[in-house]
């Protein structure tokens, strides 16, 4: 027990693993000792008692280490799988974000500043086909933006609809 408790990396649980030592050696069951500690579940305290009255400690612990492993690895998969997710979606919103930028700059210095297409292709380092479809989709997406929010509002009471 003394070797155990200094292989304890946790300044808590070495301190109670060292009054449940003292107790041990004073006579007392180690599952009870630990309980009385308040440092330890009770999967470990039961189990553990399980292997004191049966005599098999060793295979009780190993148990409780198997179920803790698996535990511990479901716990850092999600973990990852959070992280991972969260990642990516910054990525993609970092992308878009780059992505709107260009679309927006070029459907200004074309439809608001009314720089001829060569030179914003100069300016922007693209093709002239890339161009066009950038300020095509620039175009929809101010349709779909007018469409959904200007002239649904505007309803009945529009002139021209």
């Amino acid at each position: 027990l003394r070797m155990t408790e200094k292989q304890i990396g946790n300044t808590v649980h070495r301190e109670a693993f060292d009054a449940a030592t003292a107790r041990v050696l004073e006579g007392e069951a180690l599952s009870v000792a630990l309980g009385r500690t308040g440092c330890f579940p009770d999967l470990v305290l039961d189990r553990l008692a399980v292997g004191e009255n049966t005599g098999n400690v060793v295979p009780s612990l190993k148990q409780v280490a198997q179920a803790y492993q698996k535990k511990i690895s479901q716990q850092l998969s999600m973990f990852t799988k959070v992280i991972a997710s969260g990642v990516l979606m910054a990525v993609f919103i970092f992308v878009g974000f780059i992505a709107f930028a260009i679309v927006s700059a070029v459907f200004t210095l074309r439809e608001v500043d009314g720089i001829e297409s060569r030179e914003i292709c100069a300016m922007l380092n693209i093709s002239e086909n890339n161009l066009w479809v950038m300020l095509h989709r620039a175009r929809m997406a101010l349709r779909r933006c007018l469409e959904a929010n200007w002239f649904t509002k505007i309803g009945s009471n529009w002139p021209f609809m």
